[in-house]
């Protein structure tokens, strides 16, 4: 447990804050700095970092920074293995209105680095069950990389493929930024070593 629910609610301040400013996923991280940095430990300011700095990458804006930190606390009580219900659970709570408590169900477009594909829903289910039963001896990365193809919500996948990164990493004390992937060559040779796919550049 890293958050208490008065800090979660400070955050969520923070963030509605940042939403007036610019509604940009830095400037969370910034207001929390300048005005709160001595409510927060060390390690949950690495936190609100780590998940600011992940939204900015995925333009999700302010408000995700706290529902992605809320996501985190709730992932840090878990023991693995993750069920089908905690991961519909983060789904929800990354993107509450689009995610709804379900997976996709409709056909849709997404895009990833260097790729963009159409994800079929009717799979997605069994997909997200078959990784969660047999994933446990699978590599950060390979878990990353294989939630990130399957791509089971409308939002918010990025943001979870993160925090099961640095879940199975054992660092969510103090989270790293997953690796780029080329989602294309995967694609073309799903067979091979995940690091083969990593960008370098």
């Amino acid at each position: 447990m890293y958050f208490k629910p008065d800090e979660l609610a400070l955050i969520q301040r923070c963030a509605q804050e940042a939403r007036h400013i610019d509604n940009m996923e830095l400037t969370v991280a910034a207001v929390v700095h300048q005005k709160h940095e001595s409510v927060f430990t060390p390690t949950q300011l690495r936190i609100i970092d780590f998940c600011a700095g992940e939204c900015h990458r995925q333009k999700s804006r302010a408000l995700s920074v706290h529902r992605m930190v809320v996501a985190y606390e709730y992932v840090s009580e878990l023991v693995e293995p993750l069920s089908v219900e905690d991961v519909l659970r983060l789904g929800a709570i990354v993107e509450p209105v689009d995610n709804r408590y379900s997976f996709a169900t409709v056909p849709a477009m997404f895009s990833t680095t260097d790729i963009t594909q159409v994800r079929s829903p009717e799979n997605i289910p069994r997909q997200v069950e078959s990784l969660l039963t047999n994933g446990g001896n699978l590599s950060p990365l390979e878990l990353y990389v294989f939630f990130e193809d399957i791509h089971p919500f409308n939002d918010g996948n990025g943001r979870l493929g993160a925090i099961f990164y640095n879940l199975r990493n054992g660092r969510l004390d103090n989270p790293l930024v997953p690796p780029r992937i080329d989602f294309r060559a995967f694609k073309e040779n799903p067979y091979a070593s995940v690091e083969t796919f990593i960008i370098t550049d």
